[in-house]
């Protein structure tokens, strides 16, 4: 008879292989066209998400993060993927997802998702002035898909209709900002 640890061993294999499948498999979710942050702009980025992530003993916690391209406009918009451990900034729907403005030497959040996969894109649409993006989800019956998040005139949200998130339609045009082959950066400790 099995026992109750080797069950529950095998049923998290199972959900985490049926994730990883659902993300390869989702159409357009490969290498990313992105503006990486000047080293200065990253340096103080760096030293944020330690502030806005608190202290950690995660030394899992790992960065990437993008510019937004608005073609003739400056580049403002930081997007940042953060991943690390289950239950630190991720859960069963993917890991979190900020965007940010950059305010002086610092960096003001204008955007959040909690729960979303790479890959994360720009779209050709526009919200308030601003790109609207795409963030990947999952499901465990293995069907990948992307949400569309736009900006409200004050913050990124999840775009809804009622209390349904609205899908972005399978071949709707947009740059990778994100990608899932991206390792990021550790957030704490050495580089």
């Amino acid at each position: 008879m099995m026992r109750f640890g080797q069950m529950y061993r095998g049923l998290r294999l199972l959900v985490c292989s049926a994730l990883l499948l659902a993300v390869v498999a989702v159409p357009g979710w490969g290498q990313a066209k992105r503006s990486h942050l000047p080293a200065d702009m990253d340096a103080r980025l760096r030293l944020y998400l330690q502030k806005e992530l608190g202290p950690s003993h995660d030394k899992s916690l790992r960065y990437t993060a993008a510019l937004v391209d608005r073609g003739d406009a400056p580049k403002e918009e930081v997007v940042v993927y953060v991943s690390g451990a289950f239950g630190t900034v991720c859960g069963s729907g993917g890991c979190t997802l900020l965007v940010f403005k950059p305010h002086g030497s610092s960096f003001q959040k204008i955007g959040f998702v909690l729960t979303m996969w790479p890959p994360v894109r720009a779209l050709q649409t526009e919200s308030k002035g601003l790109r609207d993006m795409s963030v990947g989800q999952c499901c465990l019956a293995g069907k990948g898909w992307e949400d569309s998040i736009r900006f409200n005139g004050h913050r990124y949200e999840k775009y809804s209709r009622g209390n349904q998130d609205v899908e972005v339609p399978a071949g709707t045009a947009g740059d990778v900002l994100i990608s899932k082959d991206d390792e990021g950066r550790p957030v704490f400790g050495d580089r």
